[in-house]
């Protein structure tokens, strides 16, 4: 009988428990679901565009030579190097213009993929880089190819890379415009936005590049704003 009574007593403080446990968890999730839906918001994107002139240009060229005698091709290279910027400082670029990497100089006997024929041609092989760096719109014309070919330094191939160095002059027009732009999808989403607080702001990423493949000079300057609104109920 002690047992039985036991037993009972058992299942109601069980059940008593049960009911607690219950009625506080449906508790917590309803103040879980006014917390999560009392307040919304909607995250928008606004995109801001420019095209603009580059205002650099960064020129590329490579002398590349190859010979046995280490001094001699050590010798090569400087004046190579002297005479480029002989050519080039006749053309009108300046001293501040032009930049010359030592010589890169490899040994090619140490290379166990070199043929023994290939290194009697030329044991040591080497190149120095040029950058020219001009802030007008010069060309680095043909004729400096067929000047330094003529004198026996040869060049392997030019490049050029185009520049926009003014980006903080118009970063600030372009993120309030994209930022226009964001409020502007918000209120197309919700009429009410437009009264809206902001909950969070993102200027994101400035990017920088050719506006087309074909004109390389012509550099595209893009925001993207992200904007999170809080909306009126």
């Amino acid at each position: 009988m002690k047992y039985f009574t036991a037993v009972i007593c058992s299942l109601i403080v069980s059940a008593g428990i049960f009911a607690g446990l219950y009625s506080g968890s449906v508790s917590l999730l309803k103040s879980s679901q006014i917390f999560s839906t009392g307040t919304r918001t909607v995250t928008v994107k606004g995109l801001a565009e420019k095209i603009v002139d580059a205002d650099r240009k960064r020129l590329r060229f490579t002398i590349r030579r190859a010979g046995n005698d280490l001094e001699q091709l050590r010798q090569d290279f400087s004046n190579d190097r002297k005479q480029a910027v002989d050519a080039l400082s006749a053309m009108g670029y300046t001293e501040g213009e032009i930049f010359a990497s030592n010589a890169l100089i490899t040994d090619r006997s140490n290379d166990e993929y070199v043929s023994k024929d290939s290194i009697e041609i030329g044991r040591y092989t080497g190149s120095v880089t040029f950058t020219v760096i001009v802030s007008s719109p010069k060309e680095l014309p043909i004729k400096l190819l067929d000047e330094l070919s003529m004198k026996g330094v040869g060049i392997d191939g030019i490049s050029a890379e185009y520049e926009f160095t003014g980006l903080n002059a118009v970063k600030p027009q372009l993120i309030e415009e994209a930022t226009k732009n964001a409020r502007a999808s918000a209120e197309k989403f919700a009429k009410d936005s437009g009264s809206s607080k902001i909950k969070t702001a993102n200027q994101g990423q400035i990017t920088v590049e050719a506006a087309d493949e074909s004109t390389p000079q012509k550099k595209k300057i893009r925001v993207v704003s992200t904007v999170v609104y809080f909306l009126n109920d």
